[in-house]
């Protein structure tokens, strides 16, 4: 499994309510929408915000011919402004504790919209963040251009903290930014889409949802079509999601920052092998022997061995010690695994200092233990002084 891998079946995990247990002491997240539908209607009184013209409402309730939901089988359905109401079970794509319900982005938010037209440049009244100044969930703030805007523009258009960031078209498309810790006046550029999430929920959370698979799926749904991919503020609403309790949210945020550091060392871990697998056979034909100088047959001879290596099999080299020299050595060995192919194993080594006798002794034990477990040709040594290549 490689890091990314890793990282999307977590988040994967985390969506899914499989990641942190469930406590039956959370408010459970019917509650939480109660308020934060509470919450919309009350800045939509203060004009804060505009009034969702398709906004709906996905609730619980019995299949036909059943009195509760206790116990019982019960569908999803979803209420549209115009009273329509659906069974949208066969949509979701997986079953959720029950103490989690599935919303839209939309219900969640407080606004979603597009940013500001303008065009860079190096001096202004206010920083313009662009899809390409976000880098790994980062943004170099004193790299960011600026632009020039009025007090209005700055009110519909400024930044705040726990705004998330999406981007709508291009190779980019779905990347998505938190901000944190600002500390400049900024507006975004009209191809990233803000989501403001209500107070009522965890911004962490929903940026743990738009990194999981589940959100890129639905994405990859919204942006098919001709041309370049692109995706919409009204696609956006429309992602449907799993919501967990508050606290639960809180929880699984912990919980995954918890875990990043070790998907990162994994990550490095990953990188390495794959530099040390890709150059292992390079160096294994440059540590092999001229054929300059051979005869015919000799030079044949070596072809064929270059040939069986070419297809996984170590060759005996003709010029390369055996391991009964290399055990004379007055060498104390350090050895490790650094590689594996079809039927072999690749062991490197440091000589570290001259050994003494005991040592010399012990250094022979080691190899000899390790004979035993493999059979010829299966041991590679790689001397750390000339950086040659000894074989058996």
């Amino acid at each position: 499994m490689k890091a990314q891998q890793l990282k999307n079946s977590i988040l994967q995990l985390a969506v899914q309510g499989k990641l942190v247990p469930q406590d039956p002491n959370d408010e459970p997240a019917s509650a939480l929408l109660e308020r934060i539908r509470a919450e919309k209607q009350r800045l939509i009184k203060e004009g804060k915000i505009k009034k969702g013209k398709n906004e709906s409402v996905i609730f619980r309730a019995p299949k036909e011919g059943c009195e509760s939901t206790d116990n019982m089988p019960y569908a999803f359905y979803e209420r549209t402004p115009d009273g329509t109401v659906r069974d949208i079970t066969d949509e979701l794509p997986f079953d959720v504790p029950e103490s989690w319900e599935w919303v839209r982005l939309g219900n969640i938010s407080a606004n979603i919209h597009y940013g500001y037209t303008a065009s860079a440049q190096p001096t202004g009244t206010t920083k313009l963040l662009r899809i390409t100044d976000i880098q790994d969930n980062f943004v170099n703030w004193p790299d960011v251009p600026f632009c020039d805007t009025s007090e209005k523009e700055f009110e519909t258009y400024g930044l705040q903290n726990k705004d998330i960031m999406i981007a709508r078209t291009g190779g980019t498309i779905g990347k998505s930014y938190i901000v944190r810790d600002l500390s400049v006046k900024a507006v975004f550029a009209s191809y990233l889409i803000r989501v403001i999430p209500l107070e009522s929920v965890d911004e962490e959370y929903i940026k743990t949802f738009l990194e999981s698979p589940f959100y890129w799926e639905q994405l990859k749904n919204y942006s098919m079509g001709t041309g370049q991919p692109n995706v919409n503020g009204q696609s956006l609403k429309s992602l449907i999601l799993p919501l967990p309790p508050l606290a639960e949210q809180r929880r699984i945020v912990e919980r995954i920052e918890q875990l990043l550091p070790h998907i990162a060392d994994y990550a490095d871990a990953e990188q390495k092998l794959t530099a040390l697998n890709a150059a292992f056979p390079d160096q294994l034909n440059a540590s092999a022997p001229s054929v300059s100088g051979l005869s015919a047959r000799e030079k044949s001879s070596a072809a064929s061995r270059r040939a069986s290596f070419s297809e996984g099999i170590i060759p005996i080299m003709r010029s390369w010690a055996t391991l009964s020299v290399v055990l004379t050595m007055r060498y104390r060995l350090i050895c490790r695994i650094i590689g594996r192919g079809r039927g072999w194993e690749a062991l490197a080594y440091s000589c570290v200092a001259p050994a003494s006798s005991a040592a010399k002794h012990a250094t022979q034990a080691f190899h000899v233990s390790a004979m035993e477990k493999f059979t010829q040709p299966t041991i590679l040594l790689c001397h750390a002084q000339c950086r040659s290549l000894i074989g058996i």
